[in-house]
């Protein structure tokens, strides 16, 4: 089983809303939104709605364990 809170948060959904996207990482919805526009988040876009795949998530997430993290 796994420890990760994000992760097991990320298995149970195939996709969130900006706010709640933006909210694995500690921010705001305006946050989640600017990171769509600059394109450093794909997001799936239709019908008047903006989701953020889990599988996004999860590799952003993932980019952040390659860095060392300060003790």
């Amino acid at each position: 089983m796994q420890t990760d809170t994000h992760s097991n948060i990320a298995n149970h959904r195939r996709a969130y809303t900006v706010a709640e996207a933006a909210a694995f990482f500690g921010k705001h919805r305006s946050w989640g939104y600017r990171q769509i526009e600059k394109g450093k988040i794909n997001a799936i876009i239709g019908y008047g709605v903006t989701l953020v795949s889990d599988r996004e998530i999860k590799r952003l997430l993932g980019e952040g364990e390659e860095f060392d993290r300060p003790n």
